[in-house]
């Protein structure tokens, strides 16, 4: 395994521990504990998916300077490769995995939100349920597969190639 893939890797890891440690310790823990343990887990997979942008650039051949931020996707999007459509797909779907990733780990903070603040501020015809009413252990959980899957299927490509 290559260094980058390695230093993809890692972070997940240990995002995957810290949600071990959250599922297991949910009932028995603070509210603050249960933020600060998902807040980890958060940081974990903005660590890794920093990682990874800098990995698949280098897979697609793209130059850029190193250090993503999350305003360059565009780099990646703007290639006319097929990784690139796959991503602009992604992120044209609101509940993609992806577009929950960069939503997540652009706004820390509205993750944060009290339940309290849930009144009745708008009456919707008809009542979805938003990705912010799942629990948050279920949605990072979801992510963190889809990501790994979708890790592991560039990767098989790469070797392909």
């Amino acid at each position: 395994m290559g260094q980058s893939q390695t230093k993809t890797n890692d972070p997940l890891f240990y995002a995957q521990r810290l949600l071990s440690i959250y599922q297991k310790s949910k009932t028995s823990s603070s509210q603050q504990d249960q933020h600060a343990l998902m807040t980890g887990v958060w940081l974990c997979v903005k660590e890794s998916w920093f990682f990874w942008v800098n990995e698949l650039s280098a897979y697609m051949n793209l130059e850029r300077a190193e250090g993503y931020q999350l305003d360059e996707m565009d780099i990646l999007l703007d290639a006319d490769l097929p990784e690139g459509q796959l991503l602009l797909g992604l992120l044209d779907d609101s509940q993609s995995w992806l577009s929950l990733l960069l939503k997540r780990i652009g706004e820390p903070t509205k993750r944060l939100k009290s339940s309290k603040n849930g009144g009745a501020s708008d009456v919707n015809l008809i009542a979805l349920v938003s990705m912010d009413e799942v629990d948050e252990g279920v949605l990072i959980e979801r992510v963190l597969l889809e990501f790994k899957k979708y890790i592991e299927s560039v990767r098989v490509r790469q070797v392909e190639w």
